[in-house]
């Protein structure tokens, strides 16, 4: 590959493309991924389809980061560039990630902490072309950012819900973990509703597709190649198989508002909690199957407004018994600011109506 000017100009902060990334995404073409005439099961083709309608449009993202230097840090930089792993300045870390083209005419999708407090961002495409990133704007609460870069024509995943998703689907996390180029690992949905009512995005796909660094932002997508989530975190760091994704309904609220507004509006109630198991729901005598504990009111916020109270448990949402608290989730995120909400709540064996009216989500 011949190395362009914007090559010359983050050489100091990048790994070698020849020998890196662009070796990796030369898996997209040729032989690598053409289908094998002497193999020919379904589920193989299924998932080769997958790959080649979706792998395209992921991209390597480098972001460079300054940093505090200690001592230790800089004997480390120091070994890190005697290794030729990685060339950074003291005081200045490279981090890397993925990411999803969403729109033909350059906006990419990723994770807000692969590009927080970034000085520069450069984005390696699956073809191997280079383009340096602007960005447009991040959301912390859900932990997403778009990008642009100066480029059309681009393949891109299309940021509409697929399908419904049913725990046991087949999912494939593509990216570039560890940098050591275009990987695909494959896993199942073993959870469609992890619910976190703290954070904006509310609701994660939890599944055991192989998630490591460099994943962080690239797309996860099912054996027809639909984006349904985008890949951002595992369950600490000595556990396996537990992965989380933000599903493609809040991607594509997140990204649209970006895009549009240049931020985020989300609906708040002022509450932080989470669902009952089922054994808890029969020994408290719930009329319904399903219930959204409150745990914590924040002080004047809508619910504190309303009455309700740490303890309570919501069990009925707009006149209907709660069917999903992840439900409630995603519909108070995307509520407007003044909306009026009717809840039926538990407290102390008895049930009662409530109504809140929605703010503004405050910022971090």
């Amino acid at each position: 590959m011949k190395a362009n000017a914007l090559t010359k100009q983050l050489k100091d902060w990048l790994w070698p493309i020849i020998a890196g990334v662009a070796l990796g995404f030369a898996l997209l073409s040729g032989d690598k991924i053409a289908p094998n005439p002497t193999v020919n099961t379904e589920a193989q083709d299924g998932y080769r389809q997958a790959v080649n309608h979706a792998a395209p449009a992921v991209v390597s993202i480098y972001s460079r980061k300054v940093t505090e230097s200690s001592e230790q840090d800089r004997a480390q930089a120091q070994l890190s560039r005697n290794l030729g792993v990685l060339r950074q300045d003291e005081n200045e870390s490279t981090v890397l990630g993925s990411g999803v083209v969403i729109r033909s005419d350059g906006y990419i999708a990723t994770n807000r902490h692969v590009i927080a407090d970034a000085t520069d961002i450069l984005v390696v495409f699956a073809d191997g072309r280079e383009a340096r990133a602007e960005l447009l704007g991040d959301d912390a609460f859900s932990d997403l950012a778009v990008l642009k870069v100066e480029f059309n024509n681009l393949h891109t995943l299309a940021l509409e819900e697929p399908s419904e998703i049913f725990v046991g689907d087949i999912v494939l996390a593509i990216g570039n973990p560890f940098g050591v180029g275009l990987t695909v690992t494959q896993g199942i949905i073993s959870a469609t509703e992890r619910l976190n009512i703290n954070s904006g995005a509310s609701v994660y796909l939890q599944t055991d597709a192989a998630i490591n660094p460099g994943n962080s932002g690239g797309p996860l997508v099912n054996t027809n190649g639909e984006l349904v989530g985008i890949s951002t975190s595992v369950l600490g760091s000595r556990t396996e198989g537990i992965s989380f994704a933000i599903p493609t309904s809040t991607i594509k609220y997140v990204v649209e508002s970006i895009i549009e507004n240049g931020r985020v509006s989300r609906g708040w109630l002022g509450i932080s909690g989470g669902s009952l198991t089922n054994s808890l729901i029969r020994s408290l005598g719930l009329p319904t199957e399903q219930g959204l504990g409150i745990i914590a009111v924040a002080p004047n916020g809508p619910a504190d407004l309303a009455g309700l109270q740490a303890g309570d448990i919501i069990i009925g949402w707009g006149g209907s018994p709660l069917t999903s608290p992840a439900l409630v989730a995603r519909q108070v995120a995307t509520a407007e600011a003044g909306q009026k909400l009717e809840l039926t709540v538990w407290r102390n064996g008895r049930s009662f109506k409530a109504e809140l009216i929605v703010a503004e989500q405050p910022s971090e």
